[in-house]
């Protein structure tokens, strides 16, 4: 488990207000919370928890205080974060942290993906329908197998609500794929398996 501490050199004038859900590893973790209930004048951080599906942690990251008209916002600002991890869905957890209080502020799913310089991929280029059914049908497959008899209330709901979410998603992903077959074989000349509606015009 890699410990971060976050920086306030070099920020850019732009920076998200949310945490992101999808992340290139190796890349620069960046984003700002506001919270007025946990001011950073009143002693409060952020510590974020990065842990695999199983709860094993992978990686924690704490807040910096921001400069100028912004000092009273949390900034996460890492510019090589967990370069190491492999493509996966890791979760994310927010506490604002003061003294031994601790009170939880975000928990969602961080979509972890290679950083590949260009030109280098090491996979076939595919559309983006082809990718997004791959990494779904792994994900639900992983979701499944996940073990429901755990003690952790919060972390079982959460599973069981992301796997509802990644069916929903996976029979989208499978209709526009069936559009992307539907027009590749109408480019070619090839009868497409649509069913066109009759138009009547009377009179």
């Amino acid at each position: 488990m890699t410990a971060y501490a976050s920086s306030n050199a070099n920020l850019p004038d732009n920076i998200q207000e949310r945490e992101p859900e999808f992340f290139a590893a190796g890349d620069w973790l960046l984003f700002q919370r506001n919270l007025p209930t946990f001011l950073p004048s009143n002693g409060w951080i952020l510590l974020y928890v990065l842990t695999d599906e199983n709860g094993v942690e992978q990686a924690t990251v704490t807040s910096v205080v921001g400069s100028g008209d912004y000092n009273n916002w949390h900034i996460i600002s890492v510019t090589d974060f967990v370069p190491t991890l492999p493509q996966a869905d890791y979760i994310l957890t927010g506490y604002a942290v003061n003294g031994a209080e601790r009170r939880q502020i975000y928990y969602g799913w961080l979509h972890l993906t290679p950083d590949y310089p260009a030109g280098t991929a090491t996979s076939p280029q595919t559309t983006f329908s082809q990718q997004y059914i791959t990494a779904l049908e792994a994900k639900l497959l992983r979701l499944e197998g996940y073990d429901f008899s755990s003690t952790d209330v919060q972390r079982n709901r959460f599973m069981i609500e992301e796997r509802d979410k990644t069916l929903n998603r996976l029979k989208w992903a499978y209709e526009k794929r069936r559009n992307e077959v539907q027009v590749a074989r109408g480019r070619n000349g090839q009868p497409t398996g649509a069913v066109t509606q009759s138009v009547f015009n009377i009179g």
